[in-house]
């Protein structure tokens, strides 16, 4: 091998940092650096092959690669560590068997940590059909990442399994020194329920945080006009007619629908609609007799979960 060979492998060689710096890096949390080996010297290409200290974290990937002439190639160093400590380890980087650099890697890893502002979010009292948003703060004061998954471990499941409380984010990562807002949402659903859920917060290769959110669904402020409706006496295949309102002085509209067992002498011309809010709608009802009998009915008025009774009577 002549002079002017060993010059090239020198000057490859020159280009290739003597140490790789991690800096802080987090428990349990793979860390990645690249190294980039360029081949602008020699007239060939160059074989590469990495040899590094084994049982401590420090993986090389891939073990060994081929540069082509006037190109370059990318090897990429990782960690990951189940302790809080600091990490040394040499790499061994060997050109074409013959020539070799030896590289000093290091890391000084920490356990990840996170607070949060508070652990009890109290939605208080919302109205039916409202949803309300709170904040929940996660603050990471240490110098590494935090990655972290929140896991609902306990509450009520409720009519259907429907959730009451979601998430606007159950995992994510946290830089250094930063905080990070995920929003939650009380979703107000079924009247006089209150509702309690508990989270837990898993940071990984960290510490662990409890944060529970409770609820109440007020009902809306509806009536019935008349819960009693009396016809009287009429004559046979006559038709008389009767009006209730249904009354929202709520904030909110909302919807009703009435049920009834006997659409035959009692009528009802629309069984379902919208009171819009702080208003009430007309509903007629039409009696209208087959034979010379009382009549009597039970009729509900369901209106967003919430159950009237109204009374028809001849």
């Amino acid at each position: 091998m002549d002079v002017q060979t060993d010059k090239f492998y020198e000057k490859i060689l020159e280009k290739i940092p003597d140490y790789i710096d991690f800096g802080f890096i987090a428990v349990k949390i793979p860390a990645f650096q690249s190294l980039i080996i360029e081949n602008s010297f020699s007239n060939k290409p160059i074989y590469i092959e990495f040899n590094n200290d084994k049982g401590n974290g420090f993986k090389v990937e891939p073990q060994n690669l081929i540069v082509q002439k006037s190109s370059k190639a990318e090897a990429q160093f990782s960690i990951t560590v189940d302790q809080a400590n600091v990490t040394l380890a040499n790499v061994m980087i060997t050109i074409d068997k013959y020539h070799s650099k030896v590289i000093k890697i290091c890391a000084i890893s920490k356990f990840s940590y996170v607070r949060i502002h508070k652990n009890l979010f109290d939605f208080g009292n919302v109205m039916i059909g409202k949803k309300m948003q709170l904040d929940l703060i996660l603050t990471n004061p240490e110098k590494v990442v935090a990655k972290f998954k929140i896991i609902k471990k306990s509450g009520d499941k409720g009519p259907y399994n429907v959730k009451y409380f979601s998430l606007s984010v159950s995992e994510g990562e946290i830089p250094p020194n930063s905080s990070y807002l995920v929003k939650i949402t009380y979703n107000a659903l079924f009247v006089n329920l209150f509702s309690c859920d508990n989270f837990v917060i898993n940071v990984f290769g960290g510490n662990t945080e409890r944060f529970s959110c409770i609820g109440n669904c007020l009902a809306l402020n509806t009536n019935v006009s008349s819960r009693i409706i009396n016809f009287g006496s009429i004559e046979l295949d006559e038709t008389n007619t009767k009006l209730i309102r249904l009354v929202n002085d709520s904030d909110l509209e909302t919807t009703y629908q009435f049920y009834y067992n006997n659409p035959g002498p009692f009528y009802i011309a629309e069984t379902e609609g919208i009171i819009p809010a702080r208003s009430n709608v007309r509903v007629y009802i039409n009696f209208k007799p087959r034979e010379t009998i009382i009549y009597y009915d039970r009729v509900f008025c369901l209106i967003k979960n919430h159950m009237l009774l109204v009374i028809i009577t001849n």
